[in-house]
This record gives structure tokens, sequence and C-alpha cells, in this order.
């Protein structure tokens, strides 16, 4: 499941960069900013030639600051951006600035910066270093998507924002600070950082976006602060290796169970941590519902207990379940969504109603598991 999704993502992101994009630095203009439309190339910097030469810069802001365009002419593959130009403050990287730049190893951003716009850094494949200063407030969309080669990254307490797809297909991304100042993880925000093994989510935080985390295949161990109030579908799906989800007591919207996620009610299963090695298990009789890809890809799972305190089963919840060999539903169960059994290739569904119920959707059993109907449990 290695970068799962991401010709799909590729190609949204494409689609949504604006036009003009340069092959290495893009040339189009930030949003949200007064502008002006003229774009200078540096040639020799005033009098300190530590910084890099040959960036394009444009004016933003009434004339009143610029940003970093593009690279321009510049050949450097360790990138220094000064602090000012033409005696003007440089407080942004714009959208697109380092688009593709396949060459592009390190870059040291300086203080006056306080946002890194969507695609800056988009497909730098060779960038291993880049020091984010703390007057950075917000990263935006797909800013560091696809580098796969940058090992580690230290969000500085500034950054309130991080924005989808933000270090998307990092694939070499072991480790990263998310600090106190953090309230929002966009969606798609880490998913398939394939080398990351734990994270921590301070208390900061209060939303972490739809599919977040998702196929974050070596990602062991995740905690949620007490402030997180809203976990996107899909959030940590696909991360085969998650043995424990801890969620802090104090949070009110959700709680850990044996190291799996649920809401504080304890109503609806949301995650099981499918890297366990467990091989059975069996839901709380205080659970309703089943999340949307609650068991999905846990291959380690051959039987599962349902309470008859279940009333719906959300799309996919079971699929890919290769080593579930039979699950027992109770006739409590009014609802199963798309795909619920999908691809589980040793299943037999035991179901106690006679028939599919009205509320079944019409592809629960899309793989045609074989159903025992009527089936009566042993009391």
């Amino acid at each position: 499941m290695k970068r799962i999704w991401k010709g799909l993502l590729g190609f949204l992101a494409c689609g949504m960069l604006i036009f003009g994009a340069a092959a290495c630095g893009g040339e189009s203009s930030s949003s949200g900013k007064n502008e002006s439309s003229s774009i200078e190339e540096s040639s020799e910097m005033e009098e300190d030639k530590s910084y890099s030469e040959g960036l394009k810069y444009r004016l933003i802001n009434n004339g009143t600051e610029y940003e970093v365009a593009g690279i321009g002419a510049c050949l450097d593959t360790e990138i220094v951006i000064p602090a000012t130009y033409l005696d003007k403050p440089v407080t942004s990287i714009a959208t697109t600035a380092f688009y593709k730049c396949d060459s592009l190893t390190s870059i040291e951003i300086p203080d006056s910066v306080t946002s890194i716009g969507d695609y800056a850094f988009y497909y730098c494949d060779s960038l291993i270093s880049i020091e984010i200063p703390d007057s950075v407030t917000s990263i935006g969309n797909s800013a560091f998507y696809n580098c796969d080669s940058l090992t580690s990254i230290e969000i500085p307490d500034s950054v309130t924002s991080i924005g989808d797809n933000a270090f998307d297909v990092c694939d070499s991304l072991t480790s990263i600070i998310i600090p106190d100042s953090l309230t929002i993880i966009g969606e798609w925000a880490f998913s398939n950082c394939s080398s990351l093994t734990s994270i921590e989510i301070p208390d900061s935080v209060t939303s972490i976006g739809y599919h977040a985390f998702l196929n974050c295949s070596s990602l062991t161990s995740i905690e949620i602060g007490n402030s997180v109030t809203s976990i996107g579908g899909y959030a940590f799906s696909y991360c085969t290796s998650l043995t424990s989800i801890k969620v802090d007591e104090n949070n009110t919207t959700y709680q850990s169970i044996d190291g799996n996620l649920y809401t504080k009610d304890g109503k609806t299963l949301i995650q099981y941590a499918i890297g366990k090695t467990a091989t059975s298990f069996i839901i709380p009789d205080s659970v309703t519902s089943i999340g949307e890809w609650a068991f999905s890809y846990c291959t380690s799972l051959t039987s599962i207990e349902i309470p008859d305190s279940v009333t719906s089963i959300g799309n996919s919840a079971f699929s890919y379940c290769s080593s579930l060999t039979s699950i027992e539903i109770p006739d409590s169960v009014a609802s199963i969504g798309d795909f619920a059994f999908f691809w589980c290739s040793s299943l037999t569904i035991y179901c106690e109603a006679e028939s599919k119920p009205d509320g079944w959707s019409s592809s629960w059993n899309d793989s045609n598991r074989p159903v025992v109907w009527g089936y009566k449990p042993e009391n």
C-alpha cells in the first residue's frame, strides 16, 4: 500500500496549480495579498555574498514587502534566502516558488518570513534539510509534498496551521515535532509518510483532518491531546503497524480503550489499532456503531465478536481483513455500509436475520463471501 493514492493526489495537485508555474520554481502570485505584478531577479545581493543570487522576488502588500517568487537563475543547491531585498523585508515564500526543484538539497529561511505558500517545495525530492524559523505562522497546502529525502522536521511554536497534504508522501520522514501552538492538522497532512514511527499531538490541536495519517505504515503509536474535538474520516487508516492510540483522559470528545479509539461515550468504535497481533477481539457492549474502515487491513484477527448493542456497521469496516474466518452479525444490526467485508478472503458470515434487512447496502457483501442466514448463536 506504499504511496497509496499518490498518483491521484499528484494529478489533483497539479490541476490546482496556478497557470504559469515554471518547471522549477513558479511565478504565480500568492493569493490574498495586494501585490505588484513585477517580478525582479536578483543579481548580486547588496553586500553580503552569503545569500543565494539569482532568485526571483515579487513586491507584495502595496510594495512594502517582497516574497520569493521562484528559483530564477539561481544555480545553488543549498539556498539561503535573505531577510531583506532592496531594503524591504522578505516575508513570504510564494505559491510554487520552488516547485519541482529536484536539485535543491537544503534551504535556510530567514526569521522575516511568516508564511510558506501552497506547493512551495512540491516534489523537491532531493531536499534533505530545512529550518523553519519561529516567525512562520502557516505552512500551505502541499508545501512539502513528495519531499521524499526529508528525514526530520521541527515545526516552530509560531505555526498555528498545517495545510492539506503539507507533508504527504514524505517517505523518509522519521520524526516530526508538532508545536503547542498548532490548532489544525489539515487533510492528508502526513499521509503516506511510511517511515514515521510515532507522533504526539499536543493539547493545542483541536482538529485532525480527513486522511491526516493515512498509510503511515511504520507508525506504531499516536497520542491525542485533550483539546481535539474533530477527527476526520480515515485519519489513521492503513497504519498497519499501529498498536496503540492514546487519548488524554481529559478529552471530552474521544477516549482510548485498550489502545483503540472510541467516542467519549463509548458508543462508536472509530479505529481499531490494526497493527496489534491479537487474533480475536470482543467489541465492548457499549458500542452501537462500528465506524467506517475501523478494522480495515487488520491481518491478524481471525475472529471478532459483535455484541447485540450494535445497530450499524460502516463502509469498509472489515475490508481486507484477510485472516478473518468467521463473524456473527446479531439481528440488532439495522444497517451495514458498502464493502463492509470486501476482500475478506477467508470469511464466512453468520447472520441472525433470516434475510438481508432493507437497511443493509446492496454491496455490503460485494466479495460474495458465504452467508449463513437465520443463524442461532449458542448461549
